[in-house]
């Protein structure tokens, strides 16, 4: 069994990750604090794993240098693919809504909006930041928001489907016609 020293690890660690995991464990070794870090390494094998670890250098004289290095470091590979895909979902999600030529919007169970695509930036000329926090009230027709409000708040309620023809200011100040639709999303829990 060989012993495991500083330079061994880092020699597994991988090339990319290398230079910012010294960089934070020399840091919490200087400052004497616990390091928690994320990092690639590379097995004899050449896979690559993910590992989470956390460790502490401890000092036996008063050379300032740690003379033993305690921690924990756990596979954190299948954990990481998943966020990677995650990512990646999310990042088609709003390739495909921003490529759409309809106004597409997702809403949490609370029915307040989460999502806009690119086109209510184009059709209202605001910033999306900014219809996200006026919300889409701001630009229905008043003859048209009371019943549009009591509709979706059913919707929402009742967790059933959500269409309704109304009118929406665009940037000019024009309202234009519309149908709203929306469709609940059951995960497997059904709520």
């Amino acid at each position: 069994e060989t012993e495991m020293t500083y330079g061994r690890f880092l020699a597994a660690v991988h090339p990319d990750d290398r230079e910012r995991t010294d960089l934070a464990a020399r840091e919490s070794l200087r400052q004497h604090t616990t390091c928690n870090m994320e990092f690639r390494c590379v097995w004899p094998d050449q896979t690559v794993r993910w590992i989470a670890a956390t460790g502490r250098g401890f000092y036996c004289d008063d050379t300032e240098r740690p003379s033993l290095m305690r921690g924990v470091a756990i596979d954190i590979t299948e954990r990481k693919q998943a966020q990677i895909l995650a990512g990646e979902s999310v990042e088609r999600f709003r390739f495909l809504g921003d490529a759409l030529p309809e106004k597409i919007f997702t809403a949490r169970p609370d029915g307040e909006t989460d999502y806009l695509n690119q086109q209510w930036s184009a059709y209202t000329g605001l910033p999306l930041h900014e219809v996200l926090r006026l919300g889409w009230r701001a630009f229905v027709h008043p003859d048209d928001l009371e019943e549009k409000v009591s509709r979706w708040n059913q919707a929402i309620r009742t967790g059933t489907r959500f269409e309704f023809e109304h009118r929406f200011r665009r940037a000019d100040g024009a309202y234009r016609w519309h149908l709203s639709r929306a469709q609940p999303m059951r995960p497997a829990h059904g709520t």
